[in-house]
């Protein structure tokens, strides 16, 4: 009694080598483009071409929580007294969108310049006056809303 080895695996292993063949033709198509050029006119059309900076979440992981996170704790009153100073902060980091993401996904660059204006207002004020720090940030949320 001897056993079938090939398992009924026949007509899959085929497959898989043809879709590798079809994949291989395709990434050698690619290869043989050297010098490609975007088609889109930007100088004519006024586009604009927008890069985010690069995330690294690594980054965003200390910019958050180690960075602003420990400035609004050491700053900002806890409880409802200073929830509307957390919340235009979040605001800010969502370029001024009350609804939608949260604050701690939005990018690095968005995070060092809320820490930047964090940092210029405790040295301006020396952490007392925090109706000019939701004032700074309530300011700044109303122009990203425009």
């Amino acid at each position: 009694m001897e056993k079938n080895d090939s398992g009924g695996n026949g007509p899959r292993i085929k497959k898989q080598t043809q879709l590798s063949d079809e994949l291989k033709k395709v990434l050698e198509e690619a290869e043989k483009i050297v010098n490609f050029e975007p088609t889109f006119d930007f100088e004519h059309t006024g586009a604009k071409i927008i890069l985010p900076a690069i995330q690294n979440p690594d980054d965003a992981y200390e910019l958050y929580y180690m960075s602003l996170g420990k400035l609004k704790r050491a700053f900002i009153p806890k409880g409802k007294t200073g929830q509307p100073v957390r919340d235009e902060i979040n605001i800010y980091l969502k370029r001024g969108k009350e609804k939608g993401a949260d604050g701690r996904q939005s990018y690095t660059h968005m995070m060092r310049e809320a820490i930047n204006i964090f940092l210029n207002w405790a040295n301006e004020y020396n952490g007392e006056n925090i109706m000019d720090l939701y004032l700074t940030f309530h300011d700044l949320n109303k122009e990203a809303q425009k």
